[in-house]
C-alpha cells in the first residue's frame, strides 16, 4: 500500500522554539504538515483519515500503478482512520503474551511480523498478535533455546536444538544467558515486574558491550 494524502486535525501537536540554523534555512512559512510562525515550528500530527492506494490484485507498490497516478485511482483506495484506531487500541486491545491493556508510555503496539493481520473480527475485540514491548521480548526469550550446552539438530533446515526443542540459531544462541535469566524473572503469561525490566535491561546492555550478541 502507498499513501495518496492524510487530512489532518487542523490543531498542531508539537510547537518547538524554533534554532538559529532553522531560522536561516530555505523552508519558509508552510511545508505542511509543518508551519513555521513567530519563530516557532509546529508540527500537525494528529491524522483524520488517511488514504492508502491498494494495488490490484495484491500486487506490491508501483507494479501496476504509477506512483504519480494513484490519486486518479479512487477504486483502489482504503481509508484509515488513525484517531479511531487509536482509541479502539485504547479501550479494547489487550497484550497477547499477559492479557492486560496498554497505560500509557506502555502501550500495547508491538508486533512480531510486518505481514501479520493484526485486525480483530469485530470492531469492539482485542486485536491480535500485539504485545507490549517487554511482554514482546519475553515471549520472544521463551522460544529460544536457553541451555548452557545446546545440541543442534543436524537435520538440515531444522533450527532447534535436541536437549530443549526450541529455536536455536546457526550460531548457538549466543545470548542465552539472557534468555535463561528472562524465563527465570519473567513466567508464561507474566508481565514482567519493572525490576525485571531493569534486570534484563541490564543483561542485555552487556551482552552488545561484550560483542557477543
Amino acid at each position: 500500500m502507498t499513501m495518496v494524502w492524510s487530512v489532518r486535525l487542523p490543531i498542531p501537536s508539537r510547537v518547538c522554539r524554533m534554532t538559529s540554523l532553522q531560522r536561516s534555512s530555505r523552508r519558509k512559512g508552510w511545508s505542511w504538515p509543518y508551519v513555521r510562525v513567530a519563530g516557532r515550528e509546529l508540527y500537525f500530527g494528529h491524522a483524520l483519515i488517511d488514504v492508502w492506494h491498494v494495488e490490484p490484485g495484491g500486487r506490491d507498490a508501483g507494479e501496476v500503478c504509477r506512483y504519480r497516478d494513484h490519486w486518479k485511482h479512487p477504486g483502489h483506495w482504503r481509508l484509515r482512520y488513525p484517531m479511531a484506531h487509536r482509541l479502539q487500541r485504547r479501550l479494547f486491545t489487550v497484550c497477547s503474551w499477559c492479557s492486560e491493556p496498554g497505560s500509557k508510555g506502555d502501550s500495547v503496539n508491538t508486533g512480531h511480523g510486518w505481514d501479520e493481520d493484526h485486525s480483530p473480527a469485530h470492531w469492539w475485540q482485542s486485536e491480535r498478535g500485539l504485545y507490549h514491548s517487554a511482554c514482546s521480548s519475553a515471549q520472544h526469550a521463551h522460544q529460544m533455546c536457553s541451555c548452557r550446552t545446546p545440541s543442534p539438530n543436524p537435520a538440515p533446515g531444522r533450527h532447534a536444538c535436541t536437549v530443549c526443542g526450541l529455536f536455536l540459531k546457526y550460531d548457538g544462541n549466543p545470548e542465552r544467558d539472557v534468555y535463561r535469566l528472562t524465563k527465570r524473572l519473567v513466567l508464561p503469561g507474566r508481565r514482567p515486574s519493572p525490576e525485571a525490566r531493569d534486570a534484563i535491561r541490564t543483561a542485555w546492555e552487556e551482552q552488545r558491550r561484550s560483542g557477543r550478541g
